[in-house]
């Protein structure tokens, strides 16, 4: 039997489920949901079969964002369960009650976070917590192509194929992260970035106390087929834990 790597895989933002709690109020677009959901990130991350771990949050981000506070505002909303999107639209056709947000809460984002914390305590000696990224930052491909307004400097920020994100008062070692860019860098013979943030309300923050954590970012489509991305991905792993146990 193939041992499995002791690997813990979250992929958190590319659902594209309405939570059934508002499906008769919401009044979000496909189009909106399909935008905010990680690109190809099910196909890229597919490693189920490879490592002990991993779980996925099939709700869109359109409607619930785990990497935000479920802490309740003054207004009695949560940031966790967004009311409109990043431009303002409304999701809703009506405000919704602070007992729908605390019920969405209790089934979506607290057993997720749950789980996570629950694997800790496994054999996992790792989470990864993994995304795909629009190559060209916050400007989607189609505006880039249909405006010819834009202002080049400040809106086409190309994205590295690669980013590797800890935070500061984390417990994952500097050298596994190291090890780790490596092993990327290796497989898809490009520059890898590695940064080291501050905390906040994100997976990345909430559980890298409890055991390492890395944040990986992959730019979605145009260098290779998601396929060829999931492959080189998970010869990066093979090689990282090869490294790490020796």
């Amino acid at each position: 039997m193939k041992q499995k790597i002791p690997i813990l895989i979250s992929v958190s933002s590319a659902g594209k489920r309405v939570p059934r709690e508002v499906d008769e109020i919401s009044i979000a677009t496909s189009e909106q949901i399909i935008e905010y959901a990680d690109k190809g990130a099910f196909e890229i991350f597919a490693l189920k079969s490879e490592v002990i771990k991993q779980t996925s949050s099939l709700i869109s981000k359109l409607f619930i964002d785990m990497n935000e506070s479920p802490d309740f505002t003054d207004e009695d909303l949560s940031k966790a369960v967004l009311n409109c999107t990043e431009s303002g639209e409304l999701l809703y056709k009506k405000k919704l009650a602070k007992e729908i947000i605390q019920t969405i809460l209790d089934r979506y984002y607290y057993p997720y976070h749950e789980k996570l914390y629950s694997y800790s305590l496994s054999e996992v000696i790792l989470g990864i917590d993994c995304y795909s990224v629009k190559q060209i930052g916050n400007t989607s491909e189609a505006e880039l192509e249909s405006n010819d307004d834009y202002n080049f400097d400040y809106d086409f920020v190309p994205q590295p194929w690669i980013r590797l994100t800890t935070v500061k008062d984390g417990v994952c070692p500097d050298y596994w992260v190291a090890l780790l860019a490596e092993c990327f860098e290796d497989q898809f013979k490009s520059e890898i970035v590695v940064e080291k943030v501050d905390g906040d309300s994100s997976i990345l923050s909430q559980h890298s106390k409890e055991m390492p954590w890395i944040k990986l970012e992959v730019v979605s489509g145009f260098f290779m087929t998601n396929k060829e991305k999931k492959l080189k991905i998970l010869n990066v792993l093979r090689q990282w834990i090869n490294k790490v146990s020796v």
